[in-house]
């Protein structure tokens, strides 16, 4: 795939040009949520994308267009995302202390 996607303090950019053209992808955040994006995720032969914030896991098989929204019971937050290439429905998350 041609896409790449990055997480910054303010969200998540796609771009599909060789770096020229950034697109921001907009997260439907809880207003309570004013943490960074600290990890993100492929699956699905890059179709669907998994996005970390805070304790929520954000998923998307749109390109960002709408979100699946699971908040996890912990006070960690994810800092990674990593997608289990044979079974791409599963997902798997690390977790660090919150220090949001």
């Amino acid at each position: 795939s041609s896409k790449v996607y990055i997480t910054a303090d303010n969200g998540v950019f796609l771009n599909s040009d060789g770096g020229i053209v950034w697109s921001y992808l907009k997260l439907p955040l809880r207003r309570t949520e004013n943490s960074p994006v600290r990890a993100v995720g492929l699956g699905d032969q890059g179709k669907t994308l998994y996005v970390g914030v805070a304790n929520t896991v954000y998923k998307s098989t749109n390109q960002g267009q709408a979100w699946q929204v699971t908040a996890i019971a912990t006070d960690a937050a994810i800092n990674y995302i990593l997608v289990d290439f044979t079974v791409p429905s599963v997902a798997y998350i690390g977790l660090t202390k919150a220090r949001y």
